[in-house]
């Protein structure tokens, strides 16, 4: 019975102290039938006679009560069971009928301030897909993963050095550094177009953008959104020089579960780099490793399935039963596809990991500040050879792809620029600072930490900071408004 009785502590301590006090009698439960009252009741009566394990019966009445005991025990388990089906049901059905109304609710409220916020910034979004589809030259759409469909594809925005060559004929110069960027949209609505006007400033500086499309929820599940980047990097390490980009400089970017996805990604593929390792198995048939990725930049990322951050989804109407079917059904699940995670789990790997910059905004409300806090927490801690963090203060979830692009606003991209430089110039960067370059630094909270570097890199960068565009400059005021009516 005390076996019997694991999903139910109430039940279990009525089943002890039945053990223990053979005079006591079986509180009736509530939301029993007739049938279980009356099948405890015989339980308790042979408890009573000492009957049943767990009382004092002389040895010589064992074998005689031993098949007597056996049924009563069914029957008692049988009771508990029913008690169980019944109360388990009526709570069921209560938690149900205001659950589902309460989540119905919140999720009406997120979706209608989504649609306010695109009705009124309506002209200036329709203008980023106007780029993307019409307006913006020397954008090339291309299948990325042979048999692949509509989902499988990048958009390369050409720098205006390889549009030049490639006009007159010639085969551009692979010298561009190039971005690979994973776009987000909650694992469930993203699209590549999403990266349009944040390609076009940094295409203009000189990076080769490739803006990645991959399949979403419900047509696939995370690990398969990780087959599909882990192609398109492998196409574009084999690819980029025909558009004039350096294979050896290739850059992961990701905003939102963009960002989640590259992490996860890159966390994986270290792992296996070690396993491989350790096994002297080379590759083992891998397309690419992480010594081929020049770094990783990640864009108000989610990088740890904690509670937290579910309870933080349900509480916008993301209910947990859609969380199990995205991230996983079980917290073992869940806890592999978390890059936080698997940092903590194994610090070894953290050797592994291309140079990182994490970029999150202060006003962010879909994914939380403590998301890009704990993750390079964790790589600090694992002793990642080269990590920062920057806090962009005041701004929200949408700045790096859309808000700070429409703004004109290069604050991020003078970010991704520099460190981009400062990776691939560490000498000269220790030989300016005078020591090592640090491991890790967190900027935005911590005023004039890594500024050594930063005027180095600005007299390199110049060229490229000069060449940001200078439009379009919609109001300050009116992406605040945004700001507010955004639910992410």
């Amino acid at each position: 019975l005390v076996a019997s009785s694991h999903v139910q502590p109430p039940a279990r301590r009525q089943v002890q102290s039945f053990g223990r006090h053979a005079s006591m009698s079986p509180a009736p439960a509530k939301g029993m039938t007739r049938r279980a009252r009356a099948a405890r009741a015989a339980v308790a009566a042979k408890l009573n006679e000492g009957l049943v394990a767990g009382s004092m019966a002389p040895v010589e009445l064992q074998e005689t009560c031993q098949m007597n005991s056996i049924l009563y025990c069914i029957a008692a388990v049988a009771a508990t069971c029913a008690t169980w089906g019944t109360g388990g049901l009526a709570q069921r059905l209560v938690t149900v009928s205001w659950r589902v109304p309460l989540q119905v609710l919140r999720l009406s409220a997120f979706l209608g301030r989504l649609f306010i916020y695109i009705v009124f910034l309506l002209g200036p979004l329709l203008s980023i897909f106007l780029y993307w589809g019409c307006t913006g030259r020397n954008i090339l759409s291309i299948r990325f993963k042979t048999g692949g469909g509509l989902r499988h594809t990048c958009d390369l925005y050409l720098t205006p050095a390889s549009a030049d060559a490639r006009a007159r004929g010639e085969l551009p110069q692979p010298s561009a550094p190039v971005l690979v960027l994973i776009a987000g949209g909650a694992w469930a609505i993203g699209h590549k177009a999403y990266n349009a006007l944040f390609s076009r400033a940094l295409r203009k500086a000189g990076f080769l953008c490739v803006a990645v499309d991959y399949r979403y929820w419900p047509q696939v599940g995370i690990d398969g959104m990780l087959d599909d980047n882990e192609a398109a990097i492998d196409w574009v390490l084999r690819n980029c020089a025909l558009y004039g980009g350096d294979p050896r400089r290739v850059v992961v970017v990701g905003h939102s579960s963009g960002a989640h996805i590259g992490a996860l990604l890159l966390a994986r593929r270290a792992a296996k780099d070690l396993d491989n390792e350790a096994k002297r198995d080379g590759a083992a048939g891998a397309a690419w490793t992480c010594a081929d990725i020049f770094g990783f930049i990640g864009l108000g990322g989610v990088y740890h399935l904690n509670e937290c951050f579910m309870g933080h989804l349900h509480r916008k109407g993301f209910d947990y039963v859609i969380q199990r079917l995205v991230f996983g059904a079980t917290y073992e699940v869940q806890e592999s596809r978390s890059p936080t995670s698997l940092v903590r789990a194994r610090p070894e790997i953290a050797s592994r990991l291309p140079p990182m910059l994490l970029i999150h905004c202060t006003g962010d409300k879909i994914s939380p500040q403590a998301q890009s806090e704990a993750f390079f927490a964790a790589l600090s801690e694992a002793r990642a050879p080269d990590v920062h963090f920057v806090l962009q203060e005041g701004g929200g979830h949408n700045d790096p792809v859309i808000h700070s692009p429409l703004m004109s606003d290069t604050g991020i991209i003078r970010a991704i620029i520099l460190n981009v430089w400062r990776w691939g110039a560490k000498d000269t960067t220790r030989a300016a600072e005078g020591k090592h370059a640090p491991r890790c630094c967190k900027v935005g909270n911590a005023p004039g930490c890594c500024k050594a570097w930063e005027s180095t890199a600005e007299l390199a960068c110049q060229d490229r900071l000069d060449a940001l565009p200078s439009w379009p400059r919609l109001p300050k005021v009116v992406i605040n408004a945004a700001r507010r009516l955004t639910p992410f």
